[in-house]
């Protein structure tokens, strides 16, 4: 693992709270991949800590109230950040593959941690590259938000998933699709190791791809060191792609994994999402959830192959 947090010749800024020598700017970090030096100091890989404004908080109460026209809740959850590396200018696409595996593990450690506090009943793990992609800060960063209830696009995934395994008798939805896309060919981007990269067949925007692992799991806790070795490996290639084409583009990736609400959720299977910030919302897709995509998928895959890793 590639520890590079006391590097002398790193580039670093005085006024990043992300960069290290300045992290009495942040909360204290509740885990971090360092060498040999105390917590809150120089010498971290990856560090995590809680956002300083959070969406959400871990005092709040997930009781539902309900008046005469309206029900609310309070922001309970969990809102941490992950310093991605110590390199203030240094995207995930420049970074060693082992040093993403680096990430992706503390993915994982935290992910666990959070589910196990068993108020929340899903976690998200995503990651904002870029101003136009909502990023507050230019150095790269992940962030991990816990909720009690399961959002709306995991429920739909969910609900499709249960349909398909049903009609299929036991069959998994992803896995038949990645089946169905190696086949064809024509929106497969990668094909290697224990993942496979395809531009889904409705994307909703140009160059959007969909991360699955070979192997069915509904969460993403379930991931070994290899399997995180092998994603750390095709999401370099991948992002690799996206800065030949589209000269480092602004992305948003998220991981999609089963609720953490204690059910089994067999027919799931976690994945990740990558969508770079090719095209701007009109209101037409805000107004009606409807996705103008002016580029096939099977065209945006033909040039993702043709960049290479």
């Amino acid at each position: 693992m590639d520890l590079v947090g006391d590097r002398a010749d790193l580039p670093l800024r005085s006024d990043c709270p992300f960069c290290p020598g300045n992290e009495f700017m942040t909360p204290s970090e509740v885990f971090a991949i360092r060498g040999k030096t105390p917590p809150n100091g120089p010498g971290w890989s990856v560090r995590v800590f809680p956002n300083r404004y959070p969406a959400v908080r871990s005092d709040g109460d997930s009781r539902i109230r309900c008046g005469d026209s309206h029900c609310r809740m309070e922001g309970l959850g969990m809102h941490e950040v992950v310093v991605d590396t110590p390199d203030h200018d240094a995207s995930m696409a420049e970074m060693a593959e082992d040093h993403i595996a680096s990430v992706l593990i503390t993915y994982k450690e935290r992910y666990d941690h959070i589910a196990s506090d068993g108020r929340f009943k899903s976690i998200l793990v995503f990651k904002n590259q870029g101003l136009e992609a909502g990023a507050s800060q230019h150095h790269s960063h992940s962030q991990i938000i816990a909720l009690p209830f399961v959002p709306e696009q995991i429920s739909h995934e969910l609900h499709d998933c249960s349909e398909h395994s049903m009609g299929k008798g036991e069959g998994c939805a992803y896995d038949d699709l990645v089946r169905d896309e190696r086949d064809s060919r024509v929106r497969m981007v990668i094909d290697e190791g224990q993942f496979s990269v395809h531009c889904p067949f409705a994307s909703r925007f140009p160059f959007e791809v969909l991360v699955v692992p070979k192997k069915h799991a509904p969460s993403f806790v379930a991931a070994d060191d290899s399997e995180l070795e092998s994603l750390a490996k095709v999401l370099r290639d991948t992002l690799r792609r996206y800065a030949k084409i589209l000269d480092r583009p602004a992305y948003n990736m998220y991981i999609h994994s089963a609720p953490c609400d204690g059910y089994e959720h067999r027919y799931y299977h976690w994945h990740v999402h990558i969508a770079p910030k090719s095209i701007k919302f009109g209101s037409f897709e805000i107004g009606s959830g409807v996705y103008i995509n002016s580029l096939p998928p099977e065209r945006s895959a033909e040039a993702l192959r043709s960049a290479g890793p």
